[in-house]
């Protein structure tokens, strides 16, 4: 388990990170999961992101939870594989929850089942870029 959270600790901070082959990053021109959808192993170029905190939720060989805090950007599937190979084990993801983005939580989040059917616009939840792009004469920023 140290072992685990010190190599946890290395990649808190701003890393550079490769995406995943199956990412929607461009290769010249295609994006990276058409590339290795058809067979080619493409291979995105390393960026710089990241990672606020990471913590050790829970530990039971062979699986790991963790609870990731990070900037734009931060693939979680290459989180895992990098992981995993500081630690010589391979790595891999086998569930995903995102609990925040900006500022909307999980805790805000409201079950499919519980939306309206049909939904309807006035059941949309309206934020301030929303409000701007629906008054009259704007336009949308593309």
């Amino acid at each position: 388990m140290d072992e685990l959270v010190r190599a946890c600790e290395g990649f808190v901070g701003k890393i550079e990170q490769r995406p995943p082959a199956h990412s929607a990053v461009k290769i010249g021109g295609r994006r990276a999961y058409h590339l290795a959808r058809a067979g080619e192993k493409p291979v995105p170029e390393a960026r710089t992101v990241e990672i606020h905190e990471i913590a050790v939720e829970s530990y039971e060989y062979p699986r790991v939870t963790l609870r990731v805090r990070c900037g734009k950007g931060v693939y979680i599937r290459s989180l895992a594989r990098d992981l995993g190979a500081t630690l010589g084990v391979g790595g891999m993801l086998a569930g995903l929850v995102r609990t925040r983005v900006g500022r909307f939580t999980i805790e805000d989040a409201i079950a499919l089942d519980d939306l309206a059917d049909p939904l309807m616009q006035e059941h949309l939840l309206m934020t301030p870029e929303v409000e701007r792009l629906l008054r009259p004469g704007s336009s949308p920023q593309v």
